[in-house]
């Protein structure tokens, strides 16, 4: 691939990036302190200037809590849209599952819970105040 070619891409995916990070309500700040890094590098990347590498990038879509479509050119209209209607308890895990720290303490709160769902000790609640995310 072309040098011009592959800054089209850093550019797009930075573009994708700050896009994200903007939906997710974090700010650059915050997130450049999520992953170690100084603003301005993260700002170098959301504009093309520095290449993300992939494992930065996996480590900023993690804690981000999105996929890593959303950060990929033309993945968007590949990947299949899911609706997924949550209430504000189920908005508080999902918070509080985005401050756990890596370290493997993250599938260990999932494996929990799919152990509870399995043997039938989580309740099924109404949902109040629901809301409606695409992802």
């Amino acid at each position: 691939m072309p040098k011009s070619e592959r800054a089209g891409v850093d550019a797009e995916i930075g573009k994708l990036i700050a896009e994200a990070r903007k939906r997710q309500k974090v700010s650059r700040d915050k997130a450049a302190e999520m992953l170690g890094l100084s603003t301005q590098m993260l700002q170098k990347h959301e504009r093309g200037i520095t290449p993300i590498t992939v494992n930065r990038l996996l480590q900023l879509t993690e804690a981000l809590g999105i996929p890593l479509s959303d950060c990929l050119p033309g993945a968007k209209s590949r990947a299949k849209k899911e609706l997924i209607v949550v209430n504000t308890e189920e908005q508080l895990l999902v918070r509080a599952y985005r401050e756990i720290p890596g370290g493997g303490m993250k599938s260990k709160a999932v494996e929990l819970f799919q152990e509870m769902a399995k043997s039938g000790k989580t309740g099924r609640g109404r949902l109040a105040s629901p809301r409606v995310f695409v992802r």
